[in-house]
């Protein structure tokens, strides 16, 4: 539901933090303002404004709301548990997306032990989230508002959550601390916070070995589920108080009949585990479906049939955690059919980025979930695709030797492309896990790069990597159970 811009007065700056609905009416004023013309209006005559300067999160933070810089445990407005954020949203040809993941507070190991979930619950499990219209060149005071977002997680979410904080405290707690990564959790993430280049190292309390300094974060693909599903806050006052989900009519949730006993993944394995060894076309017929055997997506159309999400809806819960499904086909002989591909290089963008902020290292640092499907002979070429037999699925991510391996290939990749040379990248014979070749639908898909018309390629995760992947993670914990058949 669009919400109304509101016209506001001199006299309509004050708000009383002890009260929520006064501080949610206080906030609905931002929506379709920049915080210039806001805090001029409210008086606020601050250098930073008046020279554009100052980071937007102070702005609302201590401009709109009163409160002043901290790094306290407690929320911003501590008399009504709510924290104050602010998020990017960036918009081009292809729509909108959040610019970055939501940074909630850094990560004290030390205090891991004793405060455990409530390291998150005490200050984050109710945020006032101010998204605004990110463009290159605007000084923060003029970015525009356009949208204010109160968050309370649902039940489902909140477990979701309490499942991540899990992982990140087990790390912790087992003294591995320096192994924390982002591809561990779905929806809160401990991120690295800092510099970098060792220099924002931190003891941890079961370990010597000193961790990068992390922090909670809700990631990217989660701050957009909010901004897409959650109405603004004038939509809430205007309803009297109650919050209003969106339906979001391109994707379906999948949690139906989530049992108190089932972590996340149980629940979505178990969805999958009745259709091990029967092969597609009797999973079709089973689900009373009839899919496109021709189709490139068929097999990820099959997956998603699986668990109830028919034609090209998404699974909602794999949206917000973003998590990444990539279907394989294994030969009878237990290797991967072919290898696994990623979008196409922006060269552009490439040539200005830094590996941990790349668009590969997004891609692959990630949860992934792959079904798994297996072809009934030696035979590969030729085949029904509806003839192939589901092998099982499950989750995934990749290790940090595989992570450096990818980032000598991206790193080998960048500097080609800085020097305008495109073609002669890492070849799948160089063995090395990872590959370049075109990416086109034919010779004529080209993108321009410094003038000229150049060909897509994209990386690649070798096949035998993908095989070695199945043959370690399919049948075990985080999988169901294997239906791989055994060589002829």
């Amino acid at each position: 539901m669009t919400p109304e811009i509101r016209t506001v007065s001199m006299d309509d700056f004050s708000f009383d933090p002890n009260d929520v609905d006064s501080v949610l009416r206080h906030a609905s004023k931002l929506t379709g303002h920049t915080m210039r013309q806001m805090l001029v209006s409210r008086g606020v005559d601050d250098i930073d404004i008046r020279n554009g300067k100052g980071s937007m999160g102070n702005l609302v933070e201590e401009g709109w709301f009163d409160v002043a810089p901290n790094s306290r445990a407690e929320p911003d407005l501590p008399n009504v548990r709510i924290e104050i954020k602010v998020s990017p949203i960036k918009y081009g040809a292809k729509g909108h997306r959040v610019k970055e993941r939501m940074v909630l507070g850094i990560i004290d190991y030390n205090e891991v032990p004793d405060k455990r979930f409530r390291i998150f619950s005490d200050k984050n499990s109710r945020l006032l989230i101010v998204f605004y219209r990110w463009e290159a060149g605007t000084a923060s005071p003029d970015y525009k508002v356009i949208k204010v977002v109160f968050w309370e997680p649902d039940a489902d979410d909140l477990r979701m959550i309490k499942e991540d904080w899990d992982v990140i405290e087990s790390y912790i707690m087992s003294g591995r601390a320096h192994e924390l990564s982002e591809r561990h959790t779905k929806l809160l993430a401990a991120c690295t916070k800092g510099v970098g280049h060792g220099a924002d190292l931190r003891k941890q309390p079961f370990s010597d070995k000193p961790a990068k300094q992390r922090a909670l974060s809700f990631k990217p693909s989660y701050v957009e589920h909010i901004f897409n599903n959650w109405d603004d806050v004038n939509v809430i006052l205007s309803q009297s108080g109650c919050q209003s989900v969106g339906d979001d009519s391109i994707s379906v949730s999948v949690m139906g009949g989530w049992s108190e006993s089932e972590s996340f993944e149980r629940h979505i394995l178990n969805r999958f585990e009745h259709f091990v060894g029967m092969d597609c076309r009797a999973i079709e017929e089973a689900l009373c479906v009839r899919l496109n055997p021709d189709s490139k997506s068929y097999y990820s159309d099959l997956a998603r049939a699986m668990v109830g999400v028919v034609g090209k809806k998404r699974i909602k819960e794999f949206d917000q955690a973003g998590i990444t499904m990539k279907t394989i086909r294994m030969t009878r002989n237990l290797s991967s059919k072919e290898s696994m591909s990623f979008p196409y290089i922006r060269y552009d963008r490439l040539v200005d980025e830094t590996w941990d902020d790349s668009d590969f290292f997004e891609q692959l640092d990630t949860m992934f979930f792959s079904p798994v499907f297996q072809f009934k002979t030696s035979q590969t070429e030729g085949v029904d695709r509806r003839d192939l037999v589901f092998a099982g699925a499950f989750f995934w991510a990749l290790g940090e030797e595989d992570m450096k391996a990818a980032e000598s290939v991206w790193a080998d990749t960048r500097d080609k492309v800085r020097r305008g040379e495109i073609g002669g990248f890492v070849s799948i014979s160089d063995d090395r896990g990872f590959h370049l070749r075109p990416h086109g639908r034919d010779s004529r898909d080209l993108v321009e790069f410094r003038g000229s018309m150049q060909k897509k390629y994209c990386f690649w995760i070798n096949a035998s990597m993908i095989a070695g992947i199945v043959r370690e993670n399919l049948g075990g914990p985080r999988s169901t159970r294997s239906g791989l058949m055994n060589p002829n």
